[in-house]
């Protein structure tokens, strides 16, 4: 009986130990960094710009044809593009800080001075959806989700935690 008990405990314990480190490798390690040439995108933008230009300033700073339209309707709009493209051409060190010690972590984006790094968000609208995938809690990957509820005063409203309504969660 006791034999048996054990080989029962040591199946569980190996099957616990296979799935974590299944979820540990396919997790960790995995973060996109751009590839490619970065391609001088002020002589595409300096004329009227195509459908098949729009796909590679896409390409190129990461941003959609409404966000690039937006950016360019600015007085520095050119400059601010740049500024996507360099940021979508950046590499980054993710550091993983403990929010809960031991279970959740949060990763924070680093340059190559050690400095944390805040990514400049395009033109966000009324309505938008954002949505993150930072956080991690038992090798279970998570994040969290906001809506811009007021693109003018810069308000965006997300939940605190799971099923829970939260009438005072907004943010500025």
């Amino acid at each position: 009986m006791k034999t048996r008990f054990k080989k029962i405990i040591l199946i569980a314990v190996s099957v616990i130990f296979i799935i974590s480190a299944v979820l540990f490798l396919s997790e960790y390690g995995d973060y996109y960094f751009k590839e490619g040439e970065k391609l001088n995108i002020e002589e595409i933008i300096s004329g009227g710009i195509t459908k098949s230009e729009y796909i590679i300033l896409k390409e190129q700073t990461g941003l959609s044809k409404s966000a690039v339209c937006d950016i360019l309707s600015k007085d520095s709009g050119v400059e601010e593009l740049l500024e996507f493209q360099k940021q979508n051409f950046s590499r980054f060190s993710v550091d993983c800080r403990y929010m809960f010690f031991p279970v959740t972590k949060k990763e924070v984006l680093k340059d190559k001075n050690g400095k944390t790094v805040s990514l400049k968000f395009p033109p966000l609208k009324t309505g938008d959806i954002l949505v993150t995938k930072s956080t991690h809690t038992l090798l279970f990957r998570h994040g969290h989700a906001g809506l811009v509820t007021s693109a003018d005063t810069a308000e965006v409203l997300e939940t605190m935690s799971y099923k829970k309504d939260c009438p005072n969660c907004s943010h500025r």
